[in-house]
Formats: structure tokens, C-alpha cells, sequence
């Protein structure tokens, strides 16, 4: 038989009702963690509500690029045109915005200038040959040249380029 915890066997002789014991409360961290997310969340919206003028953002404008299938192929012969985009002087994808969401003004800079005089260029093992020259338009700067590839020029790897733009070379294969 096992003994009674002491006081048990006393409260139920006499009659008097004992109320059950409540287990002791497990120490929980709920609470702090809550007010530092709750600190952390105020602070990081205070600058955003109180601020009536919007900083620029940084951007990245797109750069130059030939419009080129995948896998980009040229042919051996004829006439070939190759069409590219963005070969503008300028960025004007962020501009600072003034007064209240909804009723505000945003300044974006000057508009973007399309480039002129881009020469589209073919390297090949060691070999460079301007192949035509034209001029982006719009504020998109699209641009399209129009020409046939050098005799000299081989099957196989090759590369193109646009000079008077920071264009990458964009790999072809002649064929």
C-alpha cells in the first residue's frame, strides 16, 4: 500500500473538499521574443511612413544585346541581318519621387539618347572584319544590321561584337 501525501487523509476525514493543485507553469520565452519582433518591426517602419521623399534606388539598366536564336547561327552565305536592343546612353529605370503615394511626382533624369555609328564586328582565329554600321532608335535603342559574312570568314566558332557599345561578344557558329 502506498502512503497518502500528508494532509490528504486529514482534509477528507474532516469533510472539507480539497481543490486539485495546479501543475507549476513551465518558464516560457514567448514573450520577450515577441516584443523584440515587435521593436524590430516599429523601427523598421517608422522611416518608411514618415518619409514624404523616396530616395533613388540603385538599378540596373539592361545592356546591349544582339537578338540571336539559341544556339546563334549564321549562314555560310547570303545575306544575313542581325537585330539587337538597349543601345541607348542613359539609365532612366529609377528617378526620386516626391509628396504622398498617389498624389506624387517622380523625376527619372533625362530621357535615354539611342547610340549611333555601332559597327557590328566578326572575330574569328585572330581575324576581325566590320561587317556593317547602323544606328539604334527609339528609347528602347533597337538597332539592325544587314550583311553578308567575309569570304575569309571559316565554318565554325566565331564571335560578335558591336563596337561604340559596352555590348558582351556573343558567340556564334557559322555554318
Amino acid at each position: 500500500m502506498t502512503a497518502d501525501p500528508p494532509g490528504r487523509n486529514a482534509a477528507a476525514a474532516s469533510g472539507v473538499a480539497e481543490e486539485p493543485r495546479r501543475a507549476a507553469a513551465r518558464p516560457t520565452h514567448m514573450r520577450p521574443r515577441f516584443v523584440v519582433l515587435l521593436v524590430l518591426l516599429t523601427i523598421g517602419l517608422v522611416p518608411a511612413t514618415s518619409a514624404t521623399t523616396v530616395p533613388p534606388a540603385q538599378a540596373s539598366c539592361a545592356g546591349p544585346v544582339l537578338d540571336l536564336g539559341r544556339p546563334a547561327r549564321l549562314p555560310r552565305t547570303g545575306e544575313v541581318t542581325v537585330t539587337g536592343r538597349f543601345f541607348v546612353d542613359g539609365c532612366n529605370d529609377v528617378g526620386v519621387c516626391h509628396g504622398v503615394l498617389g498624389c506624387q511626382s517622380c523625376d527619372y533624369g533625362p530621357p535615354v539618347k539611342p547610340l549611333t555609328d555601332l559597327t557590328i564586328q566578326l572575330h574569328q582565329r585572330g581575324r576581325t572584319w566590320d561587317l556593317a554600321t547602323a544606328d539604334a532608335t527609339g528609347g528602347s535603342g533597337r538597332v539592325s544590321w544587314t550583311f553578308r559574312l567575309p569570304p575569309a570568314a571559316r565554318r565554325g566558332a566565331a564571335t560578335l561584337t558591336v563596337d561604340g557599345a559596352y555590348a558582351d561578344a556573343t558567340p556564334v557558329r557559322i555554318g
